[in-house]
């Protein structure tokens, strides 16, 4: 499942130990993380430990897109309750919703929810995997009606039309990403 966030690690290890996470969509035909759609996004978190005992790893200052997540550094082999993958986006309560009889168009619809979540991060982004992670107004624009449709909109746009607002050049044109 492609989603925007990061990995929650817990480990104990030595002090000085480091440990790297590195994120993707994708992997190559080896099993190897495919960074190439990244672009130049490093999507790498590196985690230093203390040596005290169990510590938790949550980077709250940044998020990525991924699906995979590679671990180097772990001491010791990771389990499932050392990794857990962290759903985060903007807090738009959930309003509307679609279900049908035909379960592929079901499922063609719980993907679009979670591709607008993985996009809403205080403005409109058209995609978190990359290093562009910008208000580019024609995806906002074209996202919009679907946002609305099954979100809570109204205080995220109200933020990001004021964005727009403060972004407007005198001549009343406006940049392509605000």
């Amino acid at each position: 499942q492609n989603f925007s966030g990061w990995v929650r690690l817990r480990v104990s290890g030595p002090r000085g130990r480091q440990i790297r996470v590195r994120h993707a969509e994708l992997l190559q035909p080896d099993g190897t993380l495919n960074v190439l759609p990244n672009q130049n996004a490093e999507a790498e978190d590196v985690f230093i430990l203390k040596g005290r005992g169990q510590e938790v790893f949550e980077p709250r200052f940044t998020y990525h897109g991924f699906r995979y997540a590679e671990v180097t550094g772990f001491p010791g082999q990771p389990t499932l309750d050392n990794l857990e993958g962290c759903f985060v986006h903007s807090d738009v309560p959930k309003t509307g919703d679609f279900r049908c009889s035909h379960e592929l168009l079901n499922r063609i619809h719980r993907n679009i929810l979670w591709g607008q979540l993985s996009n809403l991060m205080s403005i409109p982004t058209d995609c978190p995997q990359r290093d562009e992670r910008q208000g580019w107004l024609g995806d906002a624009h074209l996202a919009a009606e679907e946002a609305i449709l099954n979100f809570d909109m109204a205080a995220f746009y109200s933020h990001f039309l004021e964005e727009i607002r403060l972004a407007q050049k005198e001549d009343g044109s406006l940049p392509d990403a605000v």
